[in-house]
């Protein structure tokens, strides 16, 4: 109706950056992190937010070492709970690529661009803010990592969870008080603006 045709484009540029997950940059302005600094990426790689925050990503990383460290002998159950779970690993793979895309960059430096016939291109473009495909293994991520920290025990994963709530909420805290300020502002202009001039509102 108002004549204006939707873009098929871009996909590739509205992708997932591989520092997106411990990049806190954002076109709002807001501090996300108290800890991470921020890093340079594309302007439309804004569009999909995927910074995990400093305490998921402590979190993941002590997962990460401790299954490295006893994969030898815990191998035979990891394998066997991979192949349990196959179908949603290789959702996840899917979903990834597809986020980052044929334009493959760190920060601000291309890395690899793999070259699409236009047809799959054409395909691809419909779904052109592919870094929101990545939201579900942004999830998942953090529903394992929770999970991970329940199997050691009530203690142990108590005091861990504990420990990634006040580096999680430290970090973000920043953000929190700046949200908050924006919409205490927001309720108050309009009230402000009743209170001189109420004829308006008639």
């Amino acid at each position: 109706g108002s004549g204006v045709s939707p873009s098929r484009t871009g996909y590739g540029e509205f992708s997932l950056n591989l520092n997106g997950l411990f990049n806190p940059s954002s076109t709002g302005g807001y501090t996300w992190s108290r800890i991470i600094p921020e890093q340079p990426q594309s302007f439309y790689q804004f569009d999909g937010f995927n910074y995990l925050g400093a305490g998921l990503l402590l979190l993941l990383a002590v997962v990460l070492c401790v299954s490295t460290v006893t994969l030898r002998k815990n191998g035979r159950k990891f394998l066997i709970v991979l192949w349990e779970n196959l179908w949603v690993v290789l959702a996840c793979l899917c979903l990834t690529m597809f986020a980052v895309s044929n334009l493959i960059t760190f920060g601000d430096q291309l890395l690899l661009e793999i070259p699409l016939s236009p047809e799959l291109l054409s395909l691809c473009n419909i779904f052109r803010g592919s870094s929101r495909l990545f939201w579900p293994v942004y999830y998942l991520l953090m529903l394992g990592g929770l999970y991970w920290c329940a199997g050691l025990g009530r203690r142990a994963g108590l005091l861990l969870l504990i420990l990634v709530c006040c580096v999680q909420g430290f970090d973000l805290s920043a953000v929190v008080m700046e949200k908050h300020t924006y919409f205490q502002t927001y309720q108050e202009e309009p009230a402000m603006e009743f209170l001189a001039h109420p004829e308006q509102y008639d």
